[in-house]
């Protein structure tokens, strides 16, 4: 199935590729072209502001009312943060940690209200990007993502199963990145420091009649900051769309991610303790594709085909990690691991203009997953396993909106091969309770099916793992203690965790 299926979005994928267009940032699972997708079909297209969020519900709907906990870092602030990988942005948002190995470079994960690193699913322009063959279980890795292209992240925190699926069980993070401006535009940057450190970013943007185009590139380098302690990555996308009438746009993305990076394996002393002085490598390749046609039927009905691929392989070394210069059997042994992972997507989308203020969102949606993992111990016990599994799903919600308030009611049916069928609802409302009052209450079920890596490793995977399930419920306010400070309270309950915490600037 998946041979078919890769083959059929990769041709599509390269015939819609063979002219540069403008770059459109598509939209997330569950939602149309929004605010924050331009068409050509306008030369000025409104601009999302810092209180604009789309990943709750699939529409535009300002932070304080959206019916979850959500935060949202913006072009502005990505700008005045002067960093060049997004692992110190990730540091700024309320409710997430983020958990870095050693020094830049090196491996960041992210959490969300303590939940682990593979139940927060991470988007890059609507598309999945997390790994279900490798260790991590499908943690997504910041260090590898460059914010140079990034035009706003968007993180949202509890449980979003009834949308997303499977792996949106803490919250679900969207990377959203630049549009094009309509404007014939070419940009390029060089910068240095310390350490050997260098880094590039070009971009290039146009638009053509009805079809738009944008190019984008950056590249870094740092050198070793301690023993063989280095790394570079970069980061290519091109993406762009065609409007061939007021009602049907067509629109693609595609965008690689390259990491190269070494330094003493975690747990091994470092380089002042290590008695072997060999470093870990790791190398990857991540590619992202997407491509979108959308037909406006009428004034009540919009649809569209999404289709998108995400691909990764990696090659990680770790050398054995000894105990003594004399080793006893407690040593680690070195392990050489070669893994690779495709998802391939296609979904019908729909949206129903039921009412000025009622909307209603209907998506179908298959999938094929396949990963490898090939792993050679010491340098002579060989391991490996391959999987293969399709997943379908169809979601449903209604979204009542107003100035002073918005609530949303949702489902989520999921069934993956070889597990039972999962029910995903959700419902959540946010009410304007006075003068810069806003009270939030939004209750879910989600779940997460066992990665490929989990239930495929001879070693340490069980084919027997069943799906994690969590009911989270979220009830809060917020008011503005001064004009510039917020002071929210918040009680959040995830069965069968109470936790009360108080938290500022701008959360819930």
């Amino acid at each position: 199935m998946i041979d078919r299926l890769s083959c059929a979005l990769g041709v599509l994928y390269i015939v819609a590729l063979v002219p540069l267009c403008r770059a459109q940032t598509p939209a997330p699972p569950g939602a149309p072209p929004t605010a924050t997708n331009k068409t050509a079909a306008s030369n000025s297209p409104s601009r999302p502001t810092l209180l604009t969020v789309i990943t709750v519900t699939g529409e535009p709907l300002a932070v304080s009312l959206a019916p979850a906990s959500a935060s949202i870092v913006d072009d502005e602030q990505i700008r005045s943060a002067h960093t060049i990988t997004s692992v110190d942005i990730m540091r700024t948002i309320p409710t997430l940690y983020l958990a870095q190995n050693g020094s830049l470079g090196s491996l960041s994960t992210v959490t969300i209200r303590g939940g682990k690193p593979n139940l927060v699913l991470v988007m890059i322009d609507g598309i999945p990007a997390d790994d279900l063959s490798n260790l991590l279980g499908g943690a997504f890795d910041f260090s590898t993502l460059l914010v140079h292209d990034v035009e706003r992240i968007e993180v949202v925190s509890g449980p979003l199963s009834s949308g997303y699926g499977s792996e949106a069980v803490s919250g679900v993070i969207n990377v959203i990145t630049k549009p094009t401006h309509y404007e014939s535009n070419v940009l390029a940057g060089v910068e240095a420091g310390s350490f050997g450190g260098g880094g590039l970013n070009l971009g290039a943007e146009g638009l053509q009649g009805r079809l738009g185009y944008k190019l984008s590139g950056s590249f870094l380098r740092m050198g070793e900051q301690v023993e063989s302690d280095a790394f570079s990555t970069n980061n290519f996308s091109l993406a762009s769309d065609y409007s061939h009438s007021l009602s049907t746009i067509v629109s693609w993305t595609a965008r690689w991610i390259q990491l190269d990076r070494s330094g003493f394996p975690e747990g091994g002393g470092g380089p002042e303790l290590s008695i072997l002085r060999i470093p870990k490598t790791s190398n990857s390749g991540n590619m992202l594709s997407g491509f979108l046609v959308q037909h406006r039927v009428n004034n009540i009905w919009t649809t569209s085909i999404n289709a998108d691929l995400f691909t990764r392989g990696e090659h990680a070394y770790t050398p054995a990690i000894l105990d003594s210069p004399h080793p006893s059997p407690a040593s680690q042994p070195s392990t050489d691991t070669r893994t690779r992972f495709t998802r391939s997507r296609v979904a019908l989308q729909n949206v129903f203009d039921l009412h000025p203020r009622l909307k209603s969102h209907l998506n179908l949606r298959g999938a094929d997953e396949f990963g490898k993992n090939n792993t050679l111990i010491e340098g002579v016990y060989p391991t490996h396993f391959r999987d293969n599994r399709g997943t379908s799903d169809i979601s449903a919600d209604l979204v009542y909106s107003t100035p002073t308030m918005t609530g949303m009611i949702a489902l989520g049916i999921d069934k993956t091969s070889g597990f039972n069928v999962q029910l995903a609802p959700r419902v959540g409302a946010a009410v304007s309770a006075g003068k810069r009052t806003i009270l939030k209450a939004s209750w879910g079920r989600a779940f997460k099916v066992p990665s490929l890596y989990a239930l495929g490793n001879p070693n340490v995977g069980n084919p027997n793992l069943r799906p994690e399930e969590i009911n989270g419920m979220d009830v809060g306010g917020e008011h503005p203690a001064s004009e510039s400070v917020w002071r929210p309270l918040i009680i959040t309950t995830c069965s069968p965790i109470l936790s009360i915490s108080a938290r500022s600037p701008f959360a819930w």
